[in-house]
């Protein structure tokens, strides 16, 4: 009955760890660096051949080889989280599960297999983190020339992630902070709700003094500065427009000022989530800015000669 379970954990992680790794795969809107792709889908594969050793009788041979892989791969759920969500924790919290069904809540076999999952997993993170970080854009200074600079008295953490536009976006300075904005929601966030907020950020004009959840506190003809002043610290957040060698760049910009200790402790976990989310967001949004403005010409195409037609039509029918 036991294996059973253990098959069935290994099998529902492994459905998920590959369907997923498919999906993202082929989703052109919410891109995610193909070596995390691959990184989950080979957990799942790990996680069917740890399943199936046990059933033959040799997990106790090789299993804690192949649960040192999973471990080091869950990893890569940790990173695409802000995409997979519940559906990689789900995959994780299953093929967790089987490796302690496998070691027979044996307290050193537990404590081993524990271990080995938590260390290869760490090690895992480090390689990949920064593949997944730098894949599609540029890990930059805050620009010289960005309001933000010396928006505070002391800056207690600063980063900023840059790429590159296609020439003549269209909308300009605003529809790019638009769609940075929308790019920050989780892939799989319902259609429903992006919905709302693309509606919700249509009409703003991102003038200092309003608010859309964040506050817009400064603006300049290629900058627009958001962010909160709260008790435990204060974050501003730059989209920042420029040109360098003959392209159009966008840098997404985040200034943080601890107020006390409460913030200090508060953005230690966030401060990794925010290396993930943010990249992320910035990828996000420069396809889906070269998309639409692949679209935009095909579009005016098409209406041009629709409007040409309609003309002819008019004319036959006077």
């Amino acid at each position: 009955m036991r294996r059973k379970v253990e098959g069935i954990l290994a099998s529902i992680g492994a459905a998920v760890c590959v369907s997923v790794a498919g999906f993202f795969w082929l989703s052109p809107s919410c891109p995610v660096p193909a070596l995390v792709l691959l990184d989950v889908a080979l957990l799942g594969l790990a996680g069917v051949a740890t399943a199936l050793l046990h059933i033959r009788g040799y997990y106790y041979q090789w299993g804690w080889v192949i649960w040192c892989v999973c471990g080091g791969l869950a990893a890569a759920t940790i990173i695409g989280v802000w995409s997979f969500a519940p559906w990689a924790l789900l995959a994780v919290a299953a093929l967790v599960s089987t490796a302690l069904l496998q070691s027979r809540w044996q307290s050193l076999r537990m404590r081993t297999t524990a271990s080995i999952l938590a260390v290869s997993a760490a090690v895992n993170f480090v390689l990949l983190f920064p593949v997944a970080k730098h894949s599609g854009i540029e890990v930059v200074e805050v620009p010289a020339g960005s309001l933000v600079v010396h928006i505070f008295p002391a800056v207690d953490y600063a980063d900023a992630y840059r790429a590159r536009l296609p020439a003549g976006t269209e909308g300009g300075l605003e529809s790019v902070a638009r769609v940075v904005l929308t790019s920050l929601y989780p892939c799989w966030t319902s259609q429903s709700r992006r919905d709302k907020v693309r509606a919700r950020l249509q009409d703003f004009a991102f003038q200092p003094g309003t608010s859309m959840g964040w506050r817009v506190y400064q603006r300049a003809p290629n900058e627009i500065v958001m962010g909160l002043d709260e008790s435990h610290l204060n974050f501003r957040v730059s989209v920042f427009l420029s040109e360098d060698s003959g392209a159009q760049w966008v840098t997404v910009s985040t200034i943080v000022h601890y107020n006390n200790w409460k913030g200090r402790a508060y953005f230690v976990p966030v401060r990794v989530g925010h290396q993930i989310i943010v990249p992320h967001a910035v990828r996000t949004a420069a396809r889906k800015i070269r998309e639409n403005s692949r679209v935009a010409p095909l579009e005016r195409r098409a209406n041009g000669l629709s409007t040409g037609n309609r003309s002819i039509l008019g004319h036959l029918v006077l």
